[in-house]
């Protein structure tokens, strides 16, 4: 970049076009800080949506809290320590941090301790995510949801996508994994 070619993007700019500091700074650590780091909007654009579904991979670990420790966890919290400590290669630190995000053989406690603890170096605000508080569903929404939890446990498919159906209408997305099922309000 050369302000005197007007390739200067400062970070008011980047405010101004729509994107968060945070956007910017999963940006530049999706790079080894050795290397040259060529900045385009469309790469500046997919560190944004990697950094959403960072996001959104947390908050859905925080409404469905499980635990479940396993052998991997160790191993993620070694490999993390080994990238940070070879030169601060922050591409392995990160591909660490997704191997944690998408490790179904942890729980999502020992996920979010993981990456509370990684974000230590990271500077992701990680943390704070994971201790926002999320408004709890309504009552009349929170039996919706327990009754369509157990219509899927009963196998009873038709009954839970009617129930997902209603939940919708009422701005609750629902969503199924291998850990179970959480929501979103959607808006």
């Amino acid at each position: 970049m050369a302000k005197s070619a007007g390739t200067f993007v400062t970070m008011k700019d980047l405010i101004e076009k729509g994107y968060s500091p945070m956007d910017y700074r999963y940006f530049v650590i999706g790079a080894h800080y050795r290397s040259k780091l060529n900045f385009s909007w469309e790469a500046l654009d997919g560190a944004r949506n990697s950094w959403k579904g960072l996001k959104e991979k947390i908050q859905e670990f925080r409404t469905n809290h499980t635990k479940q420790s396993g052998p991997s966890y160790n191993k993620h919290k070694a490999d993390f320590l080994a990238a940070v400590n070879d030169d601060l290669n922050m591409p392995v630190a990160m591909r660490t941090v997704w191997a944690v995000v998408k490790d179904n053989s942890l729980g999502t406690h020992e996920r979010l301790e993981l990456l509370q603890e990684f974000d230590r170096v990271l500077g992701l605000g990680i943390a704070d995510l994971v201790k926002a508080t999320t408004k709890p569903l309504e009552p009349g929404l929170q039996k919706l949801f327990d009754e369509r939890l157990k219509a899927r446990k009963t196998k009873n498919y038709s009954r839970s996508d009617e129930l997902r159906k209603q939940l919708l209408k009422e701005g609750i997305s629902v969503e199924d994994s291998a850990d179970g099922q959480t929501w979103k309000r959607v808006s």
